[in-house]
């Protein structure tokens, strides 16, 4: 018998702490563990509920993301993350890259081989991990030479993952791009 709120790390040990972590997110989700009794249920359904909605709490402010290539800005969408600030804390977990491409309606930006991209974050992290592929199961590291790196030089689409991490937890966004032939 067991109630799922999420996978995430973070979010799993402070669930374990006794923590009361706070989920605003599509990623949402509850399991019931078989064999649970009609009180049992309805006791973890008043807490995924409780849990669920979090009332009246501030709203965490979470760092933001801008991608522009050749002076287009790319559509982005925030994925997994964890945050604490100011005493309130949310985690979520995204299903998979292309779930979130799809929830989040991002078409590919039309880009030439080799092009430059610029990322410009709202907060300065500590680390930050970038890596593409044409799928998410082949996801290679992409080189960042301070916020600038280099689409593919194939044609083809590419998904990318960028992860940032700072004191107060980390955020990840997926975004996508369409190199064209020259």
């Amino acid at each position: 018998r067991y109630v799922h709120v999420a996978s995430h790390p973070r979010l799993a040990s402070e669930v374990n702490r006794g923590g009361t972590p706070c989920y605003q997110s599509p990623f949402r989700f509850v399991e019931f563990g078989v064999g649970m009794s009609g009180r049992e249920v309805a006791a973890v359904t008043m807490a995924a509920v409780m849990l669920a909605g979090c009332g009246g709490s501030p709203v965490v402010s979470m760092p933001s993301l801008r991608i522009t290539v050749d002076s287009t800005q790319v559509p982005t969408a925030r994925g997994s993350y964890c945050w604490n600030s100011g005493g309130h804390g949310e985690c979520a977990d995204m299903a998979s890259i292309e779930a979130l491409i799809q929830a989040g309606r991002l078409t590919p930006i039309r880009v030439r081989p080799d092009a430059e991209a610029t990322l410009s974050l709202d907060r300065q992290p500590e680390s930050i991990e970038l890596s593409a592929g044409p799928e998410e199961a082949h996801l290679d590291a992409v080189t960042l030479s301070g916020s600038t790196f280099r689409t593919g030089g194939k044609p083809g689409t590419l998904d990318y993952l960028l992860t940032a991490r700072w004191k107060e937890g980390d955020v990840s966004w997926v975004f996508v791009v369409s190199v064209q032939a020259s």
